[in-house]
């Protein structure tokens, strides 16, 4: 009931409220499927993997919008980033060595349109590929179905806001598994699809 806030007149009033710190984040990486103590406050090596991808990532989107696109492949595997004093803390363990390697990432190739889509698309989205690819993304017995890909029944961690800045708990894509499905398939269709060729760099 906010009316019971008007009686205060003055923030030295105003009701104390205390938050349990450990608990909080032991709850919260719980969520991010890591094993903190409860009440440890250290840094393990679960956390320290997920600080360094986050750093990376970081990176990773400085580069692509300032200098150029530095990896095809990099990805951050988890549905949270750490939690700021962690983050912290990582950054004052870090070497030279280790800052120097932050910016090194795979220079790789571009992921073909069809795979791309495989990836990232729902089930409901399967008439964006040729038929035959589309039963990798509603056939049961399909391998990236049953890996929980397109699993459409998936949690949305609201996290005290409204609906829409909810995080939504996705399974993360297999990309090796989706090209072992893939290629296969691609392989013995009849056509050629153009539009899964990749082109050429543009810089505007």
């Amino acid at each position: 009931d906010k009316s019971k806030f008007h009686k205060y007149s003055n923030l030295q009033d105003t009701p104390k409220y205390v938050i349990d710190y450990d608990a909080y984040r032991h709850d919260y990486y719980k969520k991010a499927g890591i094993t903190v103590e409860l009440q440890g406050n250290g840094l393990n090596d679960d956390i320290r993997r997920m600080c360094w991808s986050y750093l990376r990532m970081i990176y990773w989107v400085y580069l692509y919008y300032v200098v150029e696109r530095p990896s095809w492949s990099q990805v951050y595997r988890y549905h949270y980033p750490p939690m700021m004093r962690d983050l912290v803390l990582f950054m004052e363990e870090l070497g030279p060595s280790d800052i120097n390697t932050l910016h090194i990432f795979e220079n790789d190739e571009p992921t073909m349109p069809f795979v791309q889509l495989l990836c990232v698309c729902p089930p409901t989205s399967s008439i964006l590929l040729p038929p035959p690819l589309r039963t990798l993304m509603t056939d049961i017995d399909s391998a990236l179905v049953q890996n929980g890909m397109y699993d459409m029944d998936f949690e949305m961690d609201k996290e005290g806001k409204l609906d829409h800045y909810s995080i939504a708990l996705l399974s993360f894509a297999d990309y090796n598994l989706v090209m072992q499905s893939f290629i296969p398939i691609y392989n013995n269709l009849r056509n050629t699809y153009v539009r899964n060729s990749l082109g050429n760099t543009l810089i505007f």
